[in-house]
């Protein structure tokens, strides 16, 4: 799996379940409200049952990625796996779907953020734009080994103003001769390329998240 950025890129393509925001809960045809999400990891054979039976009840996210293979000159095919082995993002109240594993999955468990203990939370208006990169361009998305801070050192943090991505904030970094947006999303760090044509906006330095501050000063 190609992860990090001194890497080539992948041909990546996104599975999407019922993300959009005119989303009904197949369970009681209601409208769910626009919550935060959460992620969890479990085994990566479990996972289409587990989306299978919990997108009933709340909103479920995976990315997946194409790879390209040839074994001969007439062997070669596409196969599709998930980005990240085991990863599906939930949308919903932490508390709700903590009791809802606990009482269907009690063996997964929603991923923690490592500098608050807590559980990671993604807003809803960060991953709505990284759901649709991912559903019409998939290619521009790379999930990146290293946290945020390695990044961010000595570049201002910027908030697009525009396109797509409008509302997204983080640091433009250049990986693999391009341009790329690098951001949080959750505990994990993620690139999305072929900015170019996007506005942004640099934030004052009051507005940089206290971890990324605290991050950044340690290494002064």
């Amino acid at each position: 799996m190609i992860l990090d950025s001194s890497d080539s890129l992948s041909i990546a393509r996104s599975k999407t379940y019922n993300w959009t925001d005119d989303y009904f809960c197949p369970r009681n045809g209601e409208h769910p409200a626009l919550n935060n999400w959460c992620y969890l990891y479990m085994h990566r054979a479990k996972v289409k049952s587990f989306v299978a039976i919990t997108h009933k009840y709340f909103r479920c996210f995976v990315h997946e990625t194409i790879y390209r293979y040839a074994n001969s000159k007439h062997d070669t095919g596409e196969i599709l796996k998930p980005t990240i082995s085991g990863l599906v993002f939930i949308q919903g109240n932490p508390d709700e779907i903590k009791t809802y594993l606990k009482h269907n999955f009690s063996d997964c468990h929603l991923a923690k953020d490592c500098s608050t203990k807590e559980v990671a939370i993604i807003s809803h208006k960060v991953m709505q734009p990284f759901m649709r990169v991912s559903e019409y361009e998939p290619t521009r998305i790379r999930f990146l080994m290293h946290p945020l801070d390695h990044y961010a050192k000595g570049r201002p943090l910027v908030r697009f103003t525009s396109g797509i991505l409008h509302g997204c904030e983080g640091y433009i970094v250049r990986i693999d001769r391009d341009r790329k947006l690098v951001m949080q999303i959750g505990d994990m760090t993620v690139a999305i390329g072929n900015i170019h044509k996007e506005h942004f906006e640099n934030i004052d330095d009051s507005d940089v998240p206290e971890d990324i501050k605290a991050a950044l000063n340690g290494r002064k």
